[in-house]
């Protein structure tokens, strides 16, 4: 089989970051945050590792399309269908 990888990607930049109530309980990768960090320093971590895979990412040679997610979606779907090039994705 051969192998397949992509050379370009795309990626939503948190805006907000937190876990998301409605989606916790069947999430097990959702935490509550930390009582000792607010919602802010729990985004600015977040930020600061978007970023850094970002750059990694691009440092490898592999082209990133970002967008800013939006302040009422913590999931960061805003986007109900993608059009790439001539294909078309439904999420």
């Amino acid at each position: 089989m051969k192998n397949q990888s992509s050379n370009h990607l795309f990626m939503i930049e948190p805006e907000v970051f937190y876990s998301n109530e409605q989606t916790a309980d069947s999430n097990h990768y959702q935490k509550d945050h930390d009582a000792e960090l607010t919602k802010n320093d729990v985004k600015m971590k977040a930020l600061e590792e978007f970023h850094g895979l970002k750059n990694k990412i691009e440092e490898n040679g592999i082209r990133v399309t970002s967008m800013k997610g939006i302040p009422e979606c913590p999931d960061h779907l805003p986007l109900r269908s993608l059009v790439l090039q001539t294909k078309s994705v439904s999420l």
